[in-house]
């Protein structure tokens, strides 16, 4: 029945000439996000010399984005103490270089994530992915854009992984260091999160950044 209802709806609104995204989206027999294929994302032994000990290397194909591109060049999975001071100290400290604006920032979306939203204070485990954007050959400071890239992502069993913190999101990339950290909240028994990046999948394994 609810299958017919829907048909109905699709029709009605094909009749209509209606044509919103959301409407298309519900009408769609299959959905475009569904039909691309994960990037699968491996440990590297080359590693980026701007990470530090703790962080795994990581390898995969870049995100491309309109005038830059994203890559993943590490990642870390620390569980968590319980306590957001003390998770401060360690979650998302993997770059060598690390702005004192930046650290104050990660600091205060730890605080307020975990103390305005009771679903992340529930999970215990932080995943931060250091990413690299890429601008294009010669691109100075001048000429630098804004990273407006979405992270979003689910674990292997379906539960939605909790944005925490973007470092670059909002702000020109900077040409001469161009990194930045994504701090995501998830459980420490996923084996892995499917990370989804201007619609393209990428499957981090979890239960390799447990054994490094």
């Amino acid at each position: 029945m609810i299958r017919d209802v829907r048909r109905a709806m699709c029709l009605t609104a094909v009749l209509l000439g209606i044509t919103a995204a959301v409407v298309l989206a519900g009408c769609s027999s299959s959905p475009a996000a569904d039909s691309v294929q994960p990037v699968k994302v491996s440990t590297s032994k080359v590693k980026d010399q701007n990470l530090r000990k703790s962080v795994v290397a990581l390898q995969a194909d870049p995100a491309v984005f309109d005038g830059y591109k994203v890559v993943l060049v590490g990642a870390t999975l620390d569980k968590s103490t319980g306590d957001v001071f003390k998770d401060g100290q360690v979650v998302g400290s993997g770059l060598t270089k690390l702005p004192v604006d930046e650290a104050t920032s990660l600091g205060f979306d730890l605080g307020f994530s975990n103390s305005s939203d009771k679903e992340t204070r529930k999970k215990d485990a932080y995943v931060s992915l250091y990413v690299k954007y890429q601008l294009p050959p010669g691109t100075g400071q001048r000429d630098s854009v804004i990273a407006s890239a979405e992270f979003s992502g689910v674990d292997d069993r379906g539960d939605a992984v909790d944005l925490i913190h973007v470092s670059n999101k909002g702000k020109y990339i900077d040409s001469a260091y161009p990194y930045g950290v994504v701090v995501f909240k998830t459980y420490y028994d996923s084996h892995s999160v499917r990370l989804d990046l201007n619609g393209i999948p990428y499957v981090i394994d979890l239960d390799g950044l447990k054994t490094q």
